[in-house]
């Protein structure tokens, strides 16, 4: 307080403390009510606005107003980023998940160089990383989790972006069906929502971070959508302009790469040694001295069927030859089969073998057995690749032994094998273990036997290459209308379904009063029939076979089928179920089949099959495949200098972490 206020103040109480009393002081007037009213209000007004701006800023509203990263034509909202930040993350997490369980063990998420390993329980922005190379190239030593995968959602969008910007150049936009897939989308995930007891938003905003909501997911699912689309058109573009002269060029620029191949014939007899189970000690004993002769004969004769086959002078010959030895192989197990005495068979040799069993089995198939023969004998032809595609290491390390000439620069490797070199391999095991046990000091010391599980296998092969050549296996194109057994199995109403497939289980349902897979299969079948789609063909020996237009197969699969492609290019022997493949691979196989009248099941469910006729050979696909992916990864890197994108730095920290 200044000089002259205390003096004004000291008069005041002077003037207060001698003044004579004149009246009673007036009361202070009471405050209007408008103006109390004026204040309530006022005071609501202020907390609905802090209300409301907490409930906006939890939905979003206020991020949803910055723009994170932006194209010419086409924007990225934080929320937005935010989805794909957490996308990225999760499928991570999940796929980690996943190998875990194929591998019954927990498989850790590692970090960059000097980083940590991820940790779900702990906030992505809390945990280090390590060595990261951002998307402009700068490299950072102390890079958090949330670092990693902002930079690769940054990474995704910048190359989405540059794709809906070209497919808008060329007029691209999403359709019907795009929408649909969309959509289907979303029901997941608000179903998802219900089944654990959430608001959809909640949800989305729990999984995606704080603020996102549905309508972000959407957006950021339109935009993915729109890319997905123009990449995978300019992929198939890509496919379809590489040339043979480029296939053939690559080929004979990487021949170390793909001559890695070779043929063989052989064949594994495998003996075995099953210990009795029998309680009763003395029965036990029976049992197993009979099991272990007949192990030891087993393991004779397969050591004479490999010295025999060892012989042969080329393929065929091996071939010949191990069909006399799996026809007597055929014989011994039909007449096991009608309980006679294998025990007679010690020491025989196979001619002897053969000409007792004839002689005294009564009822004994010679027919089956020779076509059994016949048929594993054929089948005995193998190629194989120099990567551990050969069951027995030992025969492996044979077929693809190779030997280096000269030094430097100018050592080359080369294979060793030459055509019709024979091999074989032995792995013996005994059935039974001895050990020796002492009593008294006068008594004599005694051996006991102990019987065991045992396997003995015998491997005999020849090779057969000329030399090591690129694999000719052959790929082929196919396609399929899956019915999925779980979704139809059993359904006694159509309520859930909807569309076209609703219409064909409508017709199941009122024929036969139940659903399942086989039944819609079949009743496509006789639809596509019935309306003239499916075309019956005579072969030259009377035969019949049946197809289909390739497009209009096609049409029906991406209504009907269940899986998410209808048509798969280039198969290989191995990659789909069995009965699937044996469907696909038959040699009687015809351009534009179909599998009518009755589609193939399999574990998955009935499927309608189709074979277009398009085969390749393995190493023309690997190589086409490889061209078109190089010239479509060129294209995509590309176009993001074409249609740059501009990412907002600032705004990272908006999303949660």
């Amino acid at each position: 307080m200044g000089k002259g206020n205390r003096t004004r103040n000291d008069r005041a109480s002077q003037t207060l403390a001698t003044a004579a009393p004149r009246t009673a002081a007036k009361q202070k007037r009471p405050m209007p009510t408008w103006v109390g009213t004026l204040i309530v209000v006022a005071v609501l007004v202020l907390l609905i606005a802090v209300v409301a701006l907490s409930v906006l800023n939890s939905r979003g509203t206020f991020l949803r107003m910055r723009t994170i990263a932006k194209s010419e034509n086409y924007k990225v909202t934080v929320p937005m980023m935010s989805y794909m930040v957490y996308s990225e993350y999760q499928n991570r997490v999940a796929l980690y998940e996943q190998y875990s369980e194929q591998y019954g063990t927990t498989i850790s998420i590692g970090g960059g160089t000097g980083g940590d390993a991820l940790d779900t329980s702990t906030a992505l922005r809390d945990q280090l990383y390590g060595e990261l190379t951002l998307v402009d190239g700068t490299v950072v030593t102390d890079a958090t989790w949330f670092d990693y995968f902002a930079n690769t959602a940054e990474s995704d969008v910048r190359q989405i972006l540059a794709c809906c910007e070209a497919a808008r150049l060329y007029g691209m936009a999403l359709d019907e069906d795009d929408y649909a897939a969309i959509e289907a989308e979303l029901e997941t995930i608000e179903s998802y929502a219900a089944n654990y007891g959430y608001t959809t938003n909640g949800y989305v905003g729990l999984m995606y971070g704080k603020g996102v909501i549905l309508k972000d997911v959407r957006a950021m699912m339109e935009l993915t959508q729109l890319a997905t689309k123009w990449s995978e058109f300019k992929a198939e573009e890509f496919y379809n302009a590489v040339t043979d002269g480029r296939i053939d060029e690559y080929y004979n620029a990487n021949k170390d790469t793909y001559d890695v191949y070779c043929d063989y014939r052989g064949y594994t007899f495998t003996a075995t040694f099953t210990p009795s189970e029998n309680e009763d000690e003395a029965t036990a004993k029976t049992e197993n001295e009979k099991a272990l002769a007949l192990y030891e004969a087993e393991q004779k004769r397969f050591v004479a069927y490999v010295e025999e086959l060892i012989t042969a002078t080329d393929g065929e010959d091996f071939r010949g030859k191990l069909y006399q030895c799996l026809y007597t192989e055929e014989l011994i197990k039909a007449a096991d089969e009608k309980d006679y005495d294998l025990s007679k068979l010690a020491d025989l040799s196979r001619d002897e073998i053969n000409a007792k069993l004839i002689a005294e089995v009564e009822g004994l198939d010679v027919t089956a057995c020779t076509k059994n023969a016949e048929t594993a004998a054929l089948e005995a032809v193998f190629t194989n690749i120099a990567d551990g595609d050969v069951d027995n290491s030992t025969l492996e390390d044979w077929l693809f032994e190779t030997k280096t000439e000269g030094e430097g620069d100018d050592a080359k490797k080369t294979f060793v094998r030459v055509k019709n070199e024979t091999k074989k391999v032995e792995s013996v095991n005994s059935a039974t273990e001895e050990a020796s046990s002492e009593g008294d000091a006068d008594a004599q010391t005694e051996t006991e036997v102990t019987y065991k599980e045992a396997t003995s296998t015998y491997i005999a092969a020849i090779f057969t290459s000329d030399s090591m050549h690129r694999n000719t296996e052959l790929y082929r194109n196919v396609g399929h209308i899956l019915f999925d057994e779980d979704t139809f199995e059993g359904l006694k109403s159509t309520d859930a379904l909807s569309g076209k497939i609703k219409e064909l289980a409508d017709k199941v349902l009122a024929r036969d009063g139940i659903i399942t897979a086989y039944t819609m299969a079949c009743q496509l079948l006789d639809d596509l029939w019935k309306e003239g789609k499916i075309t019956e063909v005579t072969r030259d020996d009377s035969s019949k076979y049946y197809t289909i237009d390739a497009a209009v197969f096609e049409e029906y699969g991406e209504i009907f089928t269940a899986d998410s492609s209808v048509l798969y290019d280039d198969v290989y022997p191995g990659q789909m179920v069995d009965e699937f493949e044996d469907w696909l691979f038959d040699s009687a196989r015809m351009k534009n089949e179909i599998s009518y009248p009755e589609p193939v099941e399999t574990e998955y469910g009935s499927h309608i099959m189709f074979y277009d006729g398009v085969e390749t050979e393995a190493w023309k696909s690997d190589i086409h495949n490889t061209l078109s992916d190089e010239d479509n990864t060129a294209y995509l890197k590309d176009i993001q200098t074409t249609h740059t994108a501009e990412v907002n730095s600032n705004y990272w920290r908006y999303i949660q972490g």
